[in-house]
């Protein structure tokens, strides 16, 4: 029995889990299980951080990393994606934010008109999973393939895109145009500055 699977086995039987409920709780078989616990099958990334989100503490003796996609977003007039790149996280950083980690995307601000609330050059942490729409939350958005950081208010047939910088008027987005907006993810973290 290898470290890590003594460890699994431990948190689990302590959890008063079989192998099947565990296996079941984090999407693999409990042969997938049974194997890591015995130490006769190496354990994935992926399960380990499913691991560590289920058990909510780390498993490994190493803080692990996880790639988390990373966009530009306009805090202003809109901005093209060009491409997409990834920035690695750690495991226990994912930990206490409390979300999956497959629900996570990172976005660098670029503009002023969440100022004072997200400057430019701030790098925001989002869900992509969130129940429900909070009128006057923060959420990135696309609208006209363009990438927006803003505060959603939201009406029976309208949708109203505002910024916490007074110099922006709010957008209204109603009628057909609905169907040119997308809601990205919440913001759930502001880091200042982040290179």
């Amino acid at each position: 029995m290898t470290k890590i699977g003594e460890k699994i086995k431990e948190k689990r039987i302590a959890k008063g889990l079989s192998q099947q409920a565990l296996a079941d709780a984090i999407g693999v078989t409990s042969q997938y299980i049974s194997q890591v616990e015995k130490g006769k099958s190496s354990i994935s990334d992926e399960s380990i951080f499913k691991l560590e989100q289920f058990f909510n503490e780390s498993i490994t003796e190493q803080n692990k990393c996880a790639n988390i996609p990373f966009l530009v977003a306009s805090a202003g007039g809109g901005y093209y994606v060009d491409s997409e790149t990834t920035y690695p996280m750690s495991t226990n950083e994912i930990l206490q934010l409390g979300v999956n980690i497959n629900d996570l995307l990172m976005i660098k601000i670029k503009g002023t008109s969440m100022t004072p609330t997200i400057n430019d050059g701030d790098t925001l942490i989002i869900s992509k999973i969130f129940e429900p729409v909070e009128n006057g939350s923060i959420f990135i958005v696309s609208y006209e393939d363009k990438i927006f950081c803003k505060r959603i208010l939201t009406g029976l047939k309208y949708i109203i895109l505002k910024s916490d910088n007074p110099e922006y008027p709010p957008e209204k987005i109603e009628g057909d145009e609905i169907g040119k907006f997308k809601i990205i993810g919440k913001v759930i973290f502001r880091m200042n500055k982040f290179k």
